[in-house]
């Protein structure tokens, strides 16, 4: 199955993948199925896991728990994938005013890790993804994928990618607005 197909099935987006053994295991596979798409049939078959998906059914669900967590020891680089969710029907940030801005949900967000390998041979750098299953975040999570895994931006061009995101998002807090919160 390809990503289109996975997004035709009666249970995507696969919410109740906490509860659902089925729903658990489509999510599983969509994930992998979106790097692999992302990365390409050469580069995906040489990605390493590092941490195990995690279902997050306890009884203090930690939210934003990770879907793929993987690194290219040909590139000496990762990712890692984590499922954002919208529990509290906060308002989405692009949508929020004044003090609401500072809890508002963002779809979302990437950034920039360093990250021991399990045999804590080395650091690699590792680029988080933390997305919700809508399109735009779907495709801005492909996008950086390859940006940082086929293309191999350098780690400072990424950041400077998401520092000039922040900037261009008129109602994002400023660190001084920060501050005074």
């Amino acid at each position: 199955m390809n990503v289109s197909d996975y997004k035709k099935h009666p249970l995507f987006p696969f919410a109740d993948f906490r509860e659902n053994d089925a729903a658990l295991q489509l999510l599983i596979d969509f994930w992998q199925q979106l790097v692999k798409e992302s990365l390409g049939e050469e580069l995906f078959p040489k990605c390493e896991t590092l941490q195990d998906y995690e279902r997050d059914n306890g009884p203090e669900p930690f939210y934003n728990p990770v879907m793929f967590d993987f690194w290219l020891p040909s590139l000496d680089r990762g990712a890692r994938i984590t499922l954002t969710e919208n529990f509290d029907n906060s308002p989405l940030l692009a949508d929020a005013k004044g003090d609401e801005r500072f809890s508002a949900y963002n779809p979302f967000v990437f950034y920039m890790s360093f990250r021991r390998l399990p045999d804590n041979s080395k650091d690699i750098p590792q680029i988080v993804l933390c997305s919700d299953m809508c399109d735009s975040s779907l495709q801005s999570t492909q996008k950086k994928l390859r940006e940082f895994l086929v293309d191999q931006i350098s780690v400072e061009k990424i950041e400077e990618m998401r520092k000039k995101r922040i900037r261009e998002r008129s109602n994002y807090p400023t660190e001084g607005e920060w501050d005074a919160y």
